[in-house]
């Protein structure tokens, strides 16, 4: 009994120590990681100023990629339900923002043509009750791309994230079903 008590609580330390932390990298393409000269990569913000009180922390993380979702696993030891960054392919790209601060959340639909071996950011501002979002090419110091509403119609696709923001929207707007019990 007490072995099992004793492997009992080392698992549930180690798995609230591990679970300070934050989901891998989300590589939004098939087969085995590209050399970083061969692929580009597009971080979120990952604030880290509050670490007990993390709620007040800024943070932009990465919902959805090419109308994928890049939501970790349902049985995560993470306590973010999305990564801070994404290895992407070459070329037009989507990505679906989900910025939370203070118990509040915004979300976005971005698209940009990525260059292989350039580092992109996510980069926001919040003002008068509304957030921005943009991306920032770091090798060029330049915004590319923008909203999907101001995608070019000549090369508008079909895989953005628009359909995959409303859902998550949806979501966090149901009502919660809350039981007290006296």
């Amino acid at each position: 009994m007490k072995k099992h008590l004793t492997f009992l609580l080392i698992f549930i330390a180690s798995a609230a120590i591990s679970g300070c932390g934050s989901l891998p990298t989300y590589v939004a393409y098939e087969g085995d990681r590209l050399p970083s000269s061969s692929e580009a990569h597009i971080l979120g913000n990952k604030d880290t100023s509050h670490e007990v009180l993390n709620g007040l922390n800024d943070n932009v993380l990465i919902a959805c990629v090419n109308g994928k979702s890049a939501q970790g696993p349902v049985l995560t030891t993470s306590k973010y339900k999305y990564p801070f960054d994404a290895a992407l392919t070459p070329g037009r790209n989507y990505i679906g923002t989900f910025y939370a601060h203070l118990g509040t959340y915004a979300l976005g639909s971005l698209w940009f043509d990525a260059k292989a071996g350039h580092t992109y950011k996510i980069e926001h501002n919040v003002k008068d009750k509304m957030i921005f979002f943009w991306i920032v090419d770091l090798a060029e110091n330049k915004i590319v791309g923008g909203g999907t509403s101001t995608e070019p119609r000549d090369s508008a696709a079909e895989n953005n994230c628009d359909a995959n923001i409303k859902r998550i929207k949806e979501v966090a707007a149901m009502p919660r079903i809350i039981t007290i019990y006296r």
